[in-house]
């Protein structure tokens, strides 16, 4: 099947993987939704239709809380090829989601000249962690994790580490079950249920956590950012089991191959809970993602920037602008 061109879309459907995953895992920014798993599981959540450019570059559109939105993966055709279909999307979409930083920096030039808005998008940042750190936990500011873990591999010496197969689907799906039941919230369910069915056809790859023989906790996810980088999917464990959330994101973390230097966790999508844990890990930097709006956009007193030609420099506000620091 081919890819129809905008501005017609197509749903985005399992079959379009080899068309998509070849380009989207090569992509240099690492945003954790610009993958195939990535936009395939949340495709119901976010009505996700795709297409290409008359150049041939990627394009998406969905919908959240009620607003429109355009994806620009590859970023926008050069000149003012670029800037006319920026203000062709802008004048049919609510606005511009995910676009990376890099490509806010290496295509100021078309921004400014169709006189847009630009927004970090902070809660959609991805957090970034050092491998090695991640494998390690070594030093003061990580002691907590490595108390938790030393406590749980005490506690539960016949536990063991397995990988992902096809012969975990079922535990995996018990474990899920059981998180469901224990956090009383759908959350990420439907998601996380799909990207254990599809691991394989997806190419997830991921670790399972067995006590005694009863399946305790799992995790999937990829490589991306051309193989620099491992976005982790889905990470779900008995919580009744303290220490077991440490464990297996170690352990997967030690499972990856030599080339792999970061870990991507994603976003904390504005919980304020979820932020402080993953801030908790002592990310190295984010995944910096930003909004394009046609005029100032809602909701982004401090974060909106304003583009024009007439633009001197572009300041990003700093992550301590936008930030929380966070107790081990």
């Amino acid at each position: 099947m081919d890819l129809p061109t905008y501005p017609a879309f197509a749903p985005l459907q399992l079959e379009m993987r080899p068309l998509l995953h070849p380009v989207l895992a090569q992509l240099p920014d690492g945003v954790s939704e610009f993958t195939f798993a990535g936009l395939y599981l949340f495709r119901h959540e976010y009505s996700y239709e795709i297409a290409r450019t008359s150049d041939g570059l990627l394009l998406g559109r969905g919908r959240k809380n009620g607003r429109s939105f355009a994806l620009l993966p590859q970023g926008l055709p050069a000149g003012p090829a670029g800037t006319s279909l920026l203000r062709s999307l802008l004048a049919e979409y609510d606005y511009i989601r995910g676009f990376p930083e890099r490509l806010l920096r290496d295509q100021l030039d078309i921004l400014r000249a169709a006189g847009i808005w630009a927004a970090a998008d902070r809660d959609n940042y991805d957090y970034l962690y050092d491998r090695h750190d991640m494998a390690d936990l070594t030093g003061k500011k990580f002691h907590k994790k490595r108390n938790l873990i030393h406590n749980f591999e005490r506690t539960y010496p016949e536990h063991r580490v397995e990988g992902f197969s096809p012969a975990h689907t079922a535990p995996a799906l018990e474990v899920l079950d059981r998180w469901r039941s224990q956090v009383q919230i759908e959350g990420d369910y439907p998601q996380a249920r799909e990207a254990v069915e599809l691991f394989d056809t997806l190419e997830l790859s991921g670790n399972v956590v067995c006590i005694g023989g009863t399946p305790a906790a799992f995790s999937l996810g990829e490589p991306l950012a051309g193989g620099n980088s491992y976005v982790v999917h889905v990470e779900k464990g008995d919580h009744e089991l303290k220490g077991i959330y440490q464990y297996i994101f170690r352990e997967l973390v030690r499972s990856l191959p030599g080339e792999i230097t970061s870990i991507n966790r994603e976003q904390d999508v504005g919980d304020v809970g979820l932020r402080q844990a993953k801030l908790t890990y002592r990310p190295i930097g984010y995944t910096r993602k930003f909004q394009l709006w046609a005029s100032k956009p809602p909701g982004f007193p401090d974060q909106a920037i304003a583009l024009s030609p007439h633009q001197q420099q572009l300041r990003i506000p700093a992550d301590s602008e936008l930030d929380h620091q966070a107790d081990s």
